[in-house]
């Protein structure tokens, strides 16, 4: 279908998606064919030395009434296109430390517009088929102290709203690289986040980074993250990502 369409088509459904989104800059890899959305802009932490994405943006938390809009047009906007997706991401860098209270609303409006325990049909772009459609759940990122703020209650009141995963940046089980990185917590932390997060009935996914800290923390960084990795309470569902570091020349890094 899209290969029908002229350049100024094409131009006008990239200006359409940009005023329904911010950049969505980073999504775990297996959130890649993920429905995007955004309950909030930009990260509430920001200070990583290693991460630039969301330096062009001052955090902020939508509204119900905003939210609602925006899933709206999301769901407008891809159309047939929900065919392909997988999942829900609630983004952006770490939607869930919205407060509970607010949080829970945002939830049910993604529950409200997205059917997660009944299939519905949708018509393949171009086509006369169709094809049955549900998301796996809603996913989403948390640093480890944004967890240790919540409850294994609030973690159990997510999955009750389908909330199947949540990702935690680990970067590193060495807290004097994870001090250089900026990062905020300590492995210690990032382990109780874990905790916690499972105690409330939701998977988790651990992400942590090779290359990072150079020759000075190579040693330490491989020891202390993979003592930690193997300390964590992972199982059945959760996922661990290596992510290759790679430095931008506009960080802090």
């Amino acid at each position: 279908v899209v290969a029908g369409w002229e350049i100024a088509r094409l131009e006008q459904d990239a200006a359409r998606f940009q005023r329904i989104n911010r950049p969505v800059s980073i999504l775990p890899p297996d959130q890649y064919l993920a429905v995007v959305l955004q309950a909030t802009e930009g990260c509430s932490y920001n200070q990583c030395s290693f991460c630039t994405f969301y330096r062009d943006r001052p955090f902020r938390i939508k509204s119900p009434a905003q939210f609602a809009e925006h899933v709206e047009q999301v769901r407008g906007f891809l159309g047939a296109g929900l065919a392909v997706r997988k999942s829900i991401f609630l983004a952006d860098a770490n939607a869930v430390v919205i407060p509970q209270r607010q949080l829970l609303p945002l939830l049910e409006i993604v529950n409200r517009d997205f059917s997660f325990e009944q299939e519905e049909t949708v018509t393949l772009p171009g086509t006369d088929h169709t094809h049955k459609w549900a998301p796996s759940g809603i996913h989403a990122f948390i640093s480890a102290p944004d967890a240790l703020r919540k409850s294994p209650q609030d973690f159990a009141e997510m999955g009750a709203q389908h909330v199947r995963r949540l990702y935690v940046g680990l970067e590193s089980g060495h807290d004097p690289l994870r001090s250089f990185l900026r990062k905020p917590g300590t492995g210690e932390d990032v382990l109780h986040a874990l905790e916690t997060i499972k105690q409330g009935g939701l998977h988790v996914g651990l992400i942590f980074m090779v290359g990072i800290g150079g020759e000075a923390f190579r040693q330490a960084h491989f020891r202390d993250t993979v003592a930690l990795i193997q300390r964590a309470p992972l199982g059945e569902g959760d996922l661990v990502y290596i992510s290759p570091f790679v430095a931008s020349d506009d960080s802090p890094y």
